[in-house]
């Protein structure tokens, strides 16, 4: 229930988007969402469909591009994805890792015709 007030936000945007620039229909609204964002793109779609009924925005996409965790070693300084991660780094063997974690979500694109 919380990626109601977030899809409103979304919601909002693009339609302030598309009449900026005389739009006739929103298509497809891309997100860049962190893997580990508490919003569930899927659930976004669903409310943004219930909010864009009998609007220019009402068969629009919501496509969710995720950003991937990943792990840095403090060490040798080299980058791995967290699906790689055990508790050391896979390069040097260090046990000095930083986690680079994406939990934040932004629209990326909205495309208009």
């Amino acid at each position: 229930m919380h990626e109601l007030p977030v899809t409103k936000g979304i919601f909002k945007t693009a339609m302030a988007e598309a009449e900026k620039q005389n739009a006739n229909k929103i298509k497809t609204i891309t997100l860049k969402m962190g893997d580990n964002c508490d919003y569930v793109a899927e659930i976004i779609q669903e409310y943004f469909s219930m909010l864009a009924e009998d609007t220019i925005a009402k068969d629009c996409k919501i496509v969710a591009n995720y950003v991937h965790t990943t792990v840095i070693c403090k060490d040798c300084g080299r980058e791995f994805t967290r699906q790689e991660f055990k508790d050391v780094c896979p390069y040097c063997k260090s046990e000095h890792l930083k986690l680079n974690i994406f939990k934040d979500f932004y629209i990326e694109t909205i495309e208009i015709e």
